[in-house]
């Protein structure tokens, strides 16, 4: 008797277990049923989608997509909104960053340097030397270069400007026969012609007017400076510093040079500049 209970008890046990156990499955099954995993909805749908059996699972997982690209496009959206006018702060730099590097590649050589009289006279003292030198020393180069105009950095020849007589000095290391077009004259041999790098006369009225004005003999006007220089004689050969005694355009620009230096160099030489020049006779 005891045996027969004891063999029912375990009947019991293994059909109690068999229908836990189915219990439990069944459950699942449910559950997996009524929540597809993630996963499946992300890939394995997807990748069904032409399987009629999974077209439920494959709509949940579109939606879900659908929800994260607008979610994306939104957060897209709004970070584009940002760069363009979110104060103007995204959109100002890259206008800047644009404009220092429209700044960097403009000048006609890629290693000109920046437009400045510091750079000029560097580039000048340097490279003009010897009979090819176009000022006495950094203090005439520099007073000299205060009054040209400033010019276009690009396609710069042909100005009477800093940013042409620049480009000359700077191609000067390599070819010297151009430091009359970086000089104050320009490059040109008569005061009414046009150099490379503009009209004498205007150049050398500029200066003038400056470095000798209430200095004795001095120009009543640009009108006057104008209309006496253009009766310099003509230079008979490329202006340099040397040019000190011809009766030409040249020797009245060395003049004038020297003259720019300091007020005690103005008051002895703004008066040998003129056309009856005391040294400019030969």
């Amino acid at each position: 008797m005891r045996s027969m209970r004891r063999a029912c008890g375990v009947a019991w046990a293994a059909l109690g277990l068999v229908v836990a156990c189915g219990g439990s499955s069944h459950t699942g099954a449910a559950s997996d049923a009524s929540t597809p995993d993630a996963t499946s909805r992300d890939t394995g749908a997807r990748a069904d989608a032409g399987n009629p059996g999974t077209h439920h699972d494959a709509g949940r997982s579109h939606d879900a997509g659908a929800a994260h690209d607008a979610s994306a496009g939104d957060v897209g959206v709004l970070a584009d909104s940002g760069r363009a006018d979110g104060g103007g702060l995204d959109g100002a730099s890259d206008a800047h960053q644009a404009d220092a590097h429209t700044d960097a590649h403009t000048p006609v050589d890629a290693g000109e340097p920046a437009n400045t009289c510091t750079n000029y006279c560097t580039d000048i003292l340097a490279n003009c030397t010897g009979t090819s030198a176009q000022f006495p020393d950094l203090a005439s180069c520099m007073a000299v270069c205060a009054n040209y105009p400033t010019g276009l950095v690009v396609a710069p020849t042909g100005q009477d400007s800093l940013a042409c007589r620049l480009y000359y000095a700077n191609l000067a290391k390599t070819q010297p026969d151009v430091c009359p077009n970086a000089g104050p004259t320009g490059g040109d041999l008569s005061p009414t012609g046009t150099g490379s790098c503009g009209e004498p006369c205007a150049a050398f009225c500029a200066v003038a007017l400056v470095t000798c004005a209430n200095k004795p003999n001095a120009y009543a006007s640009l009108a006057a400076c104008m209309a006496e220089c253009a009766m310099f004689p003509a230079d008979t050969a490329p202006y340099g510093i040397d040019d000190s005694s011809n009766d030409d355009m040249g020797c009245r620009f060395t003049e004038l040079s020297i003259a720019a230096e300091n007020a005690v160099e103005a008051t002895s030489h703004c008066t040998l500049i003129r056309f009856t020049s005391a040294v400019c006779t030969m």
